[in-house]
């Protein structure tokens, strides 16, 4: 194989590295939007954002009952990935089954949409099959 390959092989493989990572940019602009807790009072139904900067998701942990989450019995952690201002967790439907959910932040609330039932369409929100929960931020780290 000649170098040219060799070089042009090297150069692909660089650039499909860095293909769906998230920009520094983008990560702090995110973590301005959604950092902290939030809280849907209604349903006393809880939800943190964490960033950490060796990964290229943010962790989402989800919970019912009190806002100490030590507290509680039962939480959920998703992995949602960053685009544009809005937060993407992906379906899942192997062990977890978990719907496709977009979250954004409109009028400083935070909607929080998923496709609903046993729909794993991934990619999209459904018009006539999706839900939405409303949160407000109550903790800003």
């Amino acid at each position: 194989m000649s170098v040219k390959k060799v070089l042009t092989v090297i150069i692909i493989i660089f650039f499909s590295n860095l293909v769906g990572a998230q920009s520094k940019p983008e990560k702090i602009q995110s973590k301005k939007l959604y950092e902290g807790t939030w809280v849907n009072k209604k349903a006393k139904r809880f939800i943190a954002f964490y960033y950490d900067d060796d990964v290229d998701y943010v962790t989402i942990n989800d919970w019912t009952g009190s806002s100490n989450r030590n507290k509680n019995n039962n939480i959920d952690a998703y992995k949602a990935f960053i685009k544009g201002n809005k937060l993407i967790i992906p379906a899942e439907n192997s062990d977890h089954h978990a719907p496709y959910c977009e979250i954004e932040i409109l009028d400083h609330k935070l909607i929080y949409k998923c496709n609903t039932g046993t729909n794993f369409i991934d990619g999209s929100l459904l018009k006539d099959n999706s839900n939405s929960t409303v949160f407000e931020r109550i903790n800003k780290k």
